[in-house]
């Protein structure tokens, strides 16, 4: 087996339900994925069974929004530290689901668009009444030619994608002229993945067909034409958490254990403004 990335060659790591996972034996690549990577129809009704269903929507997407909006908050508060005027900037929510990190943006004041492949959740969305909603590029493109977006953010998206960093390439054009595409993914390095290995939820999730660590997340954005900036490495507070399970987090944060990778770049040519970096920002090595 060949890495899908670089094409060196990959082995054999675990075995899973669904599929198995191979990992690039490149240290400069390091990309974790599965294969067989389910067909179309498969895929459809895994996203229709843990994300969209037709007769239930409160049970899926709506259900985690209270959590998902007061984790996202933060990362707009992340983003305001470098540009402190948000309002009026362009953000294309790319793998918007159900149009919960559009609808925090536009407390921000930041004008919205959206891209969802899924029909289901492209309802969500208008329901919502987050618009317009396209449900890939080509269709964006073929209603506003000349788009560019100030922000490109892909949140939890990055590990559903078949090829990433050809989506990223065509995410690039869309990228204005110090513009940033910022994406987050579970952390494939985490203490949880590393003790449940075949059990860790993400691996389980059926539509997730990438599992990042930090080499192979900058692996993919170099492919995908963007160079990567920093690693957003920050504490994220959880309504749910209690004092203990903070403190704990902390220690996974500073340790680079904790569950969750965030990444920034800038298109590779022309290269953006680099922002100032603030302090809790880990730069990529």
């Amino acid at each position: 087996m060949h890495c899908l990335l670089c094409e060196s060659s990959a082995e054999r790591v675990m075995t899973l339900r669904h599929t198995e996972v191979w990992r690039c034996r490149s240290s400069s690549c390091d990309l974790q994925f599965a294969w067989p990577q389910p067909d179309e129809k498969r895929l459809s009704q895994a996203y229709e069974e843990l994300y969209y269903p037709r007769t239930s929507p409160e049970t899926s997407s709506e259900r985690l929004a209270p959590t998902t909006s007061f984790v996202l908050r933060q990362l707009f508060e992340s983003l305001r530290q470098h540009h402190p005027f948000l309002s009026g900037q362009h953000v294309l929510d790319y793998g918007c689901g159900s149009g919960v990190l559009a609808t925090v943006a536009r407390e921000y004041g930041m004008v919205t668009t959206g891209i969802e492949p899924d029909p289901n959740a492209r309802a969500e969305v208008r329901l919502a009444g987050i618009s317009p909603v396209y449900a890939g590029i080509d269709q964006l493109l073929a209603d506003r030619p000349d788009a560019q977006f100030d922000w490109i953010l892909l949140w939890n998206v990055i590990e559903h994608l078949r090829s990433p960093w050809s989506e990223m390439r065509n995410l690039r054009r869309l990228c204005a002229p110090g513009g940033f595409l910022v994406a987050a993914t579970p952390n494939a390095n985490c203490v949880r993945a590393r003790l449940m290995r075949q059990r860790w939820e993400e691996r389980v999730n059926s539509t997730h067909l990438y599992y990042f660590t930090p080499t192979s997340l900058t692996a993919t954005f170099r492919a995908g034409g963007f160079r990567p900036i920093f690693n957003n490495h920050r504490f994220v507070i959880y309504p749910h958490h209690g004092p203990l399970r903070r403190l704990v987090q902390r220690a996974l944060v500073a340790a680079r254990l904790d569950g969750k990778l965030e990444f920034w770049g800038t298109p590779d040519e022309p290269c953006a403004a680099l922002p100032a970096v603030p302090a809790p920002l880990a730069k990529v090595v």
